[in-house]
């Protein structure tokens, strides 16, 4: 199934040494992916990479930096109409993302259920943001269990409480 996602973003710059965010969920970044006109893929695995290639959620003051991208190797499954299911090794753009002074960035070798942008020629890459959204780390079972449920067509609702989550 083609995803997709609007380039909504979900972050608010609060105070001038504030990042005020709504809480990740998966099932509302599923939500975006299949209402978007970009498609999309949701994978669960572990990214490979060296972290000195991403910048951290380091600080600048140049509202027109964008991070450099890393390329990691993802290993696990991706998402399809029966669930999660393994699929083969590929490569993987990492792409921090940065809401003013602010950067994203991603742990490698984590598990992480992380929704990628499937461009025309077929390559992957991850927008990480320094609220999240696209990129959810270690995930509990409940949030893999909610996206699945999503892609079978059942009750998709976000879930903004932490707690209720299990993380």
């Amino acid at each position: 199934m083609k995803l997709t996602i609007a380039a909504a973003l979900i972050c608010a710059a609060g105070g001038a040494n504030a990042l005020s965010c709504i809480p990740p969920d998966p099932a509302a970044s599923f939500q975006r992916a299949a209402e978007a006109e970009d498609s999309y893929a949701v994978l669960f695995g572990t990214f490979r990479f060296d972290p000195i290639d991403l910048p951290g959620m380091e600080q600048t003051n140049d509202p027109n930096y964008r991070p450099p991208s890393a390329v990691a190797r993802f290993s696990g499954q991706g998402l399809g109409a029966a669930g999660f299911a393994s699929t083969s090794d590929r490569s993987v753009t990492i792409q921090p993302l940065c809401f003013g002074p602010w950067c994203g960035n991603m742990t490698p070798d984590l598990p992480t259920l992380a929704f990628v942008k499937v461009g025309p020629d077929g390559g992957y890459t991850v927008e990480a943001d320094p609220c999240g959204g696209w990129v959810f780390p270690d995930p509990s079972p409940e949030m893999i269990r909610a996206v699945e449920a999503c892609m079978r067509g059942e009750a998709c609702e976000p879930d903004f409480n932490p707690r209720r989550r299990g993380n």
